[in-house]
């Protein structure tokens, strides 16, 4: 082969190479987030979950401190600091696992926010949104929010799809130390939610309660709240929308069925330590 030959040969696979590496970089973008942030959570069998290791460990979580964060972080640019939402096909009705997080020292940023279900992609099922079946937020630590100029910011939000949620989900929040913030610590709504498990979290000195709330195309089947001592619940929504709460090894904890027009959600709450004020 001659030396012309050679030499188109070798540049014709160099663009054939860095095609493939644009295309890479490309999905890659649209996978994970900006080199700035950190990666998405770890895969389910890292040594370093929470299940392995045992409890709330703040010694194996990623810090994501709100102090270091440039301009085009901060708000309003940005209004949750740890995001997660569905972004790729296979992503749809499958399990997002949260863990290993400390987020600290935010202004008028949400700490984490997850939505389980994006409305702007669709999924390859004919008619459904790409939705997250199954959320675990696990071992993390959101603490020091403080709100100047946006009354939204929490330290823990979840939101569903309200009335075009494809399928009811499943959410755990386990070993979650939420603290120090004039913020509400906790809010999930907007969703179809089979069952709602708070286990193990702690929540000290915020501005608020964990408030559960639905609207008129939300609802959930079942509240399970576990080893919550002290833990105060603020449920709303209409009549129907929210069906039971049963309450497990959680001295003091109290879950309040909130009025709204059009009356309560009518939850009915179960256990020793069940309260309704």
């Amino acid at each position: 082969m001659d030396r012309t030959r050679i030499i188109a040969f070798s540049a014709a696979g160099m663009i054939v190479v860095a095609s493939i590496a644009t295309v890479i970089v490309f999905w890659r973008n649209k996978v994970a987030p900006p080199a700035d942030r950190p990666s998405e959570a770890a895969p389910a069998d890292s040594p370093a979950t929470p299940e392995k290791r045992g409890g709330f460990d703040p010694s194996v979580m990623d810090e994501i401190d709100g102090r270091q964060f440039p301009l085009k972080r901060s708000y309003p640019t940005e209004k949750v600091a740890r995001p997660f939402i569905p972004g790729i096909p296979e992503s749809h009705r499958s399990a997002l696992d949260v863990y290993n997080y400390r987020v600290v020292n935010l202004v008028d940023q949400t700490g984490i926010g997850i939505e389980l279900m994006n409305p702007r992609e669709a999924s390859a099922v004919p008619g459904e949104l790409l939705t997250f079946a199954r959320v675990t937020v696990r071992n993390c630590e959101v603490a020091n929010l403080r709100r100047d100029r946006n009354p939204n910011a929490l330290l823990l939000h979840v939101k569903g799809g309200s009335s075009r949620q494809p399928l009811d989900a499943e959410l755990l929040i386990e070993d979650v130390y939420l603290h120090d913030g004039d913020v509400m610590p906790l809010v999930i709504e907007a969703g179809k939610y089979d069952t709602i498990t708070l286990r193990r979290l702690r929540i000290e000195r915020t501005g608020g309660n964990v408030r559960i709330q639905c609207g008129s195309q939300d609802y959930v089947k079942k509240i399970a709240i576990e080893e919550c001592p002290g833990l105060k619940i603020e449920v709303k929504g209409p009549p129907g929308s929210i069906g039971q709460c049963i309450i497990k090894d959680s001295p003091g904890c109290t879950v309040n069925d909130m009025p709204r027009e059009g009356g309560r959600s009518g939850v009915k709450i179960s256990g020793a330590s069940a309260e309704q004020p």
